[in-house]
């Protein structure tokens, strides 16, 4: 993906000698393969929150969607996304995701001039999502959440704390979510 006026002006999605089809089974395949490495890791019969798609990580630059049960937060940081956009809503559907919603951030839509919708793609969810993780329980809230809702990327700082704080009482004064 090309963007002159971002900082990143470009952004690899595919690395390889072989000439490939950049077609709606490439965009399909890759959410897939993400899914396959997170169930086979992440997703537990105590932990069903997890980050889905982590941008380059996951070879989609532009892209960070996480999973709350039921529901998936889409972050859309790159225009090259809205090349994709209906595969990657048709692909959460077809994986059990029941709730889509999107959220891009403001400057990325003024610099990037991304005209990927905001809000719910599905039917709204309005209610806040009670997910767990590690075997704790979390309230989250995908539409007034802080980015995606939730900062998934600490699970293993949360999991660490336990362990620590275990008969103890602790207060966590600076905590978004009082994780």
């Amino acid at each position: 993906f090309y963007a002159p006026k971002n900082q990143i002006v470009v952004r690899l999605f595919y690395f390889g000698a072989k000439e490939i089809d950049i077609d709606n089974s490439f965009w399909r395949d890759k959410i897939l393969k993400a899914y396959e490495l997170r169930k086979n890791y992440l997703i537990a019969s105590d932990t069903n929150a997890y980050r889905l798609l982590h941008a380059e990580g996951d070879s989609l630059p532009g892209l960070i969607v996480d999973v709350y049960d039921h529901t998936a937060s889409v972050q859309v940081l790159h225009k090259g996304v809205e090349l994709f956009y209906q595969i990657l809503i048709d692909t959460l559907l077809e994986i059990g995701i029941k709730h889509i919603y999107l959220k891009t951030k403001d400057n990325s839509r003024r610099l990037e001039q991304i005209n990927v919708p905001q809000g719910w793609a599905t039917e709204p969810f309005t209610e806040d999502i009670l997910i767990t993780e590690n075997g704790l329980k979390f309230w989250v809230n995908v539409e007034k959440g802080q980015k995606t809702g939730f900062f998934l990327d600490q699970r293993e700082n949360r999991d660490l704390l336990k362990k620590y704080s275990k008969d103890k009482v602790v207060l966590n004064a600076f905590g978004y979510t009082g994780g």
